[in-house]
């Protein structure tokens, strides 16, 4: 009898084994199907997430053919003002050169000007000068003249 009882025990042992395996591997199960879950999760979030990135795209590349359609005739316009600055810019530097030479001539005007009053101005002192030299000969001829009429009264 022992020995059906060993048998008997040895079997359970055995089985209280095999529930053993058979639970960890359900644990084992239900943590793999727990991580395939969060997998799928995972996956579910970035396959919406890559849609949502799709459409972002897509509204870019929208927003992309709109700005280049409108920057289309911006930058035709800014080459018109290019152009427009560049004809600007050679008028300012013609009329600058000509305003130079305007001013070198002005400085030459004025110098000479300023030559010739100083000149006027030596000969209106000296035309003062001769007009006093004149009236002070002037009244010498006269007192002469009166001394030469006394004089020829006197004697005749």
């Amino acid at each position: 009898m022992t020995r059906p009882k060993n048998q008997l025990a040895e079997q359970r042992h055995a089985l209280d084994e095999i529930d053993k395996h058979i639970a960890d591997g359900r644990t084992e199960l239900q943590r793999l199907q727990s991580e395939i879950g969060t997998h799928h999760s995972r996956i579910e979030l970035n396959r919406q997430r890559a849609e949502e990135l799709a459409e972002l795209i897509e509204r870019a590349r929208k927003d992309m053919a709109a700005a280049e359609l409108k920057a289309r005739p911006a930058r035709k316009e800014i080459q018109e003002a290019d152009t427009l600055i560049e004809k600007t810019s050679q008028l300012v530097q013609m009329t600058q050169a000509e305003l130079t030479k305007l001013t070198d001539s002005i400085s030459k005007l004025r110098t000479e000007r300023s030559t010739r009053e100083t000149h006027l101005e030596e000969l209106q002192l000296a035309r003062s000068k001769n007009e006093s030299r004149i009236a002070e000969l002037e009244d010498e001829l006269s007192t002469i003249t009166i001394r030469r009429e006394a004089t020829q009264e006197n004697v005749t």
